[in-house]
């Protein structure tokens, strides 16, 4: 592996939800023309000019790949695309990490602590009714938080595995809780992670 990605583990690193890339390769598939490749995504666009910045997991990688080259769905010319479009990704520009069952189960089971104390704490504040939008907009109140989704916890308890190797981890998703300022900021002060969606992440790397 390439010495200058070995020597800069300090440097800041992109765990990407895998709803996150699954949206961007159909994206590149429908808006790139056949002589140029088109990352309608100013996040890729970055990944992809900073090699080895972005990681997907072994996990990941099975479920892209799972969803696309179903036997019974090799022949179609639309997910031949989309895995050629994902193996691009992943030999040009994307690191694969293989997370070990037994510590990715034992970072689920802090994952589900997190949102069990998370939830716990964040109680209903009565207020008068000229101040609900704005305690709604600054997202205060419990009924605002959804609960999280099986994907939501697993992009966590990879993450809070592989906060370990790479000090400087940032979470990139789509998902709607992950991505709330409050549960963002709970995240990075108890799983010592920042998670947002992409065009926050991107704010957060180096220029």
């Amino acid at each position: 592996m390439d010495e200058k990605f070995l020597a800069s583990f300090d440097k800041p690193r992109v765990l990407l939800d895998e709803r996150l890339i699954d949206k961007n390769i159909i994206r590149t598939i429908s808006e790139s023309t056949s002589k140029k490749r088109v990352y309608n995504s100013n996040l890729f666009s970055y990944l992809e000019e900073h090699p080895y910045t972005g990681i997907i997991t072994g996990q990941t990688e099975e479920v892209i790949v799972k969803k696309y080259w179903k036997p019974y769905q090799r022949l179609r010319q639309r997910n031949q695309q989309m895995i050629h479009e994902f193996d691009e990704m992943l030999e040009r520009f994307l690191i694969v990490e293989h997370i070990k069952y037994p510590a990715f189960q034992e970072s689920m089971k802090r994952v589900e602590d997190f949102f069990k104390e998370l939830m716990e704490e964040k109680k209903p504040i009565i207020v008068a009714n000229r101040y609900r939008e704005l305690i709604d907009s600054l997202e205060i109140s419990q009924s605002r938080i959804p609960a999280p989704d099986e994907k939501d916890k697993k992009c966590l308890a990879e993450a809070s595995v592989l906060v370990d190797k790479y000090k400087q981890m940032l979470l990139a998703s789509p998902s709607t809780l992950l991505t709330k300022p409050y549960v963002s900021n709970m995240i990075e002060e108890k799983l010592c992670f920042s998670s947002g969606d992409a065009d926050y992440v991107l704010t957060k790397l180096s220029k």
